[in-house]
């Protein structure tokens, strides 16, 4: 398997939970606990999904995010960004590294987060129903991302929880299309996917009929109970996969941290603590994570950036 820097972290049946807090979790800890340069690319709707899971520390709701030793410039956040942003640059041909970041929002020190689309967007490419056209800037923009994001980041996580957005499932037929051809054309793209499965048996059996055994680098068991028959072990031992699976463990506290709005506090103090030799089942299963992302990307030799980069250009 060749080295890869893009992952996209995709729901393994409709409806699978687990995605946007393993992206999170997997991005702050590569962040924090390995200081390498992550971008969480959202493929949804802007607000929902992974952001929401920042939005507490999305400097445009949180000014105190900058400090004097802080490399943002705080003006920065008032130009257009996202992935409607992203596009029209990456479609007019002026995407650079530089215009890379300002489509970008901080949300902690080597994290950073592309917002989804716009509902004007989905609604103003669904007016038309040119499906063509759409299909067409979209695979300039990832291309474009693919190309800028490597000179700029390390790794780059893609959200891909489109599938699973009750706002584009449950609304206009057309919407619901977009939202498909953009989940599509990601996937056709990187092949190097971590597919989360629930902890059903005849779930798990449908995911891998429909993702199909050999389209995972690997898999996530979302919400994890380690007590349950259909652990890691079973799992491995009854369907004979090849790739190694994970766990996201459901841990309570992190549900009400998430309710509260301080996620990324309570998870790096859970970093904190594990490193001085509290167990943490979280941080546990994510270390492990991060350090199959980090050796598949030819990462786990390479020392952590110490700098962080200027924005203001």
């Amino acid at each position: 398997m060749l080295p890869c820097k893009n992952w996209v972290v995709t729901p393994g049946v409709h409806g699978c939970t687990g995605v946007t807090s393993i992206t999170a979790c997997l991005g702050m800890i590569l962040a924090w606990q390995f200081g390498f340069k992550v971008l969480i690319a959202h493929l949804g709707r802007r607000g929902d999904g992974v952001e929401e899971m920042f939005a507490g520390h999305q400097p445009e709701l949180d000014m105190n995010h900058f400090n004097e030793s802080s490399s943002v410039n705080p003006s920065s956040t008032l130009l257009p960004n996202g992935w409607d942003a992203l596009q029209r640059l990456a479609v007019h041909g002026r995407l650079n590294p530089s215009l890379l970041i300002s489509c970008t929002i901080p949300v902690m020190r080597n994290l950073d987060i592309l917002p989804g689309y716009d509902d004007s967007s989905l609604e103003a490419a669904t007016a038309t129903l040119n499906m063509t056209a759409t299909h067409q800037q979209t695979q300039q923009t990832i291309a474009a991302l693919l190309e800028q994001g490597a000179l700029h980041y390390d790794i780059v996580l893609w959200a891909d929880n489109v599938r699973m957005q009750g706002s584009y499932a449950g609304g206009p037929k057309a919407n619901k299309r977009v939202a498909e051809l953009i989940h599509n054309d990601v996937r056709s793209h990187l092949l190097h996917q971590i597919v989360v499965l629930p902890q059903q048996k005849a779930l798990i059996e449908q995911a891998l009929v429909d993702q199909g055994r050999q389209g995972a680098s690997a898999y996530v068991i979302g919400a994890y109970d380690e007590m349950a028959r259909w652990n890691i072990a079973n799992v491995r031992r009854k369907f004979k996969l090849p790739q190694p699976i994970f766990a996201m463990p459901y841990v309570t506290a992190y549900r009400n941290a998430h309710e509260d709005g301080n996620m990324t506090t309570w998870f790096i103090r859970q970093c904190q603590l594990y490193e001085k030799g509290k167990e943490s089942a979280l941080v546990k299963h994510m270390l492990r994570l991060a350090q199959y992302v980090m050796q598949e990307s030819g990462m786990n030799e390479r020392p952590a950036w110490t700098e962080g980069r200027d924005r203001s250009g």
